[in-house]
């Protein structure tokens, strides 16, 4: 049930800053056929001197999608784009090493998504992605988010079997239980697991969130925190790279 892929973790039963392993896949949520969410795509992050490991990511538009930054905070060679079809995943695109673009106030190394809010990255396709009626960017949302707000988790979760298939799930926003800016979270059993990194949270149809951590060993049924970038309070940056590159 576990890969190699890791979310950056905040331990919520003890409020520590604490980076673990979780489990694998969108919890409580359900498996999404090909023709949703047509922007939801899987990252496989390839590496000079390890295995490569697997995110999720948002299309915003022909040449740019939205993740994680912490998907590629070490030794990162290039990145392969995968969509599923009826029948498999489809490699759609690939990203070279220089067309990664982390957020400047990312840090990499140990510590937690409340210690270096801006675990969220911008990467450039080498080629434009060709948009289908299976493949299609994603709006970003206009407002800010709001507590109580319903809203749709989906990422591309390893299963048992290490195949990854996208799932979704649909939550509602909480008070964040961390003084600090620029977070977005849920407390459910919808929660987000590994391979779910840099996935999308969707309400109103607008991407309002890019999936950053979440807890382990809290049984599948039971509550648990899942932390997100806000994309609203990180407009500005996205518009800065999109037309800088």
């Amino acid at each position: 049930m576990y890969n190699q892929n890791y979310l950056l973790i905040i331990l919520f039963s003890c409020f520590v800053n604490t980076i673990i392993a979780i489990d694998s896949r969108v919890f409580d949520g359900q498996d999404i056929r090909f023709e949703v969410h047509k922007y939801l795509v899987q990252l496989k992050v390839h590496r000079r001197l390890s295995n490569p490991s697997l995110c999720s990511g948002s299309i915003i538009d022909h040449s740019w999608i939205i993740t994680a930054a912490h998907c590629f905070k070490t030794d990162v060679k290039r990145v392969t784009v995968f969509r599923q079809t009826e029948d498999r995943l489809r490699k759609i695109a690939q990203v070279d090493r220089s067309d990664i673009h982390i957020h400047p106030s990312f840090v990499s190394g140990d510590a937690s998504v409340i210690d270096k809010p801006g675990d969220i990255a911008l990467i450039k396709t080498k080629c434009p992605i060709k948009f289908s009626a299976y493949v299609q960017p994603v709006k970003l949302t206009k407002t800010p988010p709001q507590i109580g707000q319903s809203a749709v988790i989906a990422g591309y979760g390893a299963s048992e079997d290490y195949v990854a298939y996208p799932r979704e799930g649909t939550t509602k926003l909480t008070q964040c239980p961390y003084d600090a800016d620029g977070l977005i979270c849920s407390i459910d059993t919808v929660r987000a697991g590994s391979g779910d990194s840099g996935g999308s949270l969707i309400s109103r149809g607008r991407l309002i969130g890019v999936t950053s951590a979440s807890c382990k060993n809290v049984h599948i049924h039971k509550n648990c925190i899942t932390i997100y970038m806000d994309v609203f309070s990180n407009l500005e940056w996205i518009q800065k790279v999109v037309t800088s590159y």
